[in-house]
């Protein structure tokens, strides 16, 4: 009798814990105060970050941007979650419509989705590392356009539709996760480019 009773608790706690992991899995890491900084640009070239990923004289957009969540600990702890950021365009950052129309200023951008903070990239850092504590709650992502589409990216793409950020990713164990979007100022991004000259 005691035995029969050991073996259904122990198959009990066997499909809880597995209950347990299915729901962990199929849960996901959201965070809901993301807030842009600042916007400016460069050339790829000056950015060393983004060292041969695209040619030297590509324009590119520094987007800083904060959140209370520690970024570096989310990407480095046993989860280890991939942090990656996410350019939308037009009705993307919409995500009410169910349907979705086309937008040629998607076609200028070069997605470059690592996120960093002061010290590099927020991901492969050891461990356990975490965001230093008296450091700021600041973030950076990069975009580019495409060198040739830049002159008709300032004139008129940034007025053809919205863009937007989120940041996006998955753990090592399959959870999800997300983030609000944030408006990317069309104003923002003309002085931006205005100033790197196109």
């Amino acid at each position: 009798m005691a035995r029969r009773a050991a073996r259904t608790a122990l198959i009990a706690g066997v499909v809880g814990a597995a209950a347990i992991a299915v729901m962990y899995v199929a849960s996901s890491e959201e965070i809901t105060d993301l807030k842009l900084v600042s916007v400016d640009a460069a050339r790829l070239k000056d950015v060393a970050q983004l060292n041969g990923e695209a040619l030297p004289e590509t324009p590119v957009f520094r987007v800083r941007f904060s959140t209370r969540s520690d970024l570096v600990a989310l990407a480095n702890g046993l989860d280890a979650y991939t942090v990656r950021s996410q350019m939308l365009v037009g009705d993307g950052c919409n995500p009410a419509l169910k349907t979705m129309s086309y937008a040629r200023v998607a076609f200028m951008l070069l997605d470059f989705t690592r996120v960093f903070d002061g010290s590099g990239n927020v991901e492969g850092r050891g461990l356990w590392a975490s965001r230093t504590a008296d450091g700021p709650d600041e973030y950076v992502f990069y975009f580019g356009v495409v060198p040739s589409e830049m002159a008709e990216f300032v004139s008129s793409g940034v007025k053809e539709a919205p863009l937007c950020f989120a940041l996006t990713g998955a753990s090592r164990t399959g959870r999800a996760l997300s983030t609000n979007l944030v408006l990317l100022p069309m104003d923002a991004l003309a002085e931006a480019a205005a100033r790197l000259g196109s």
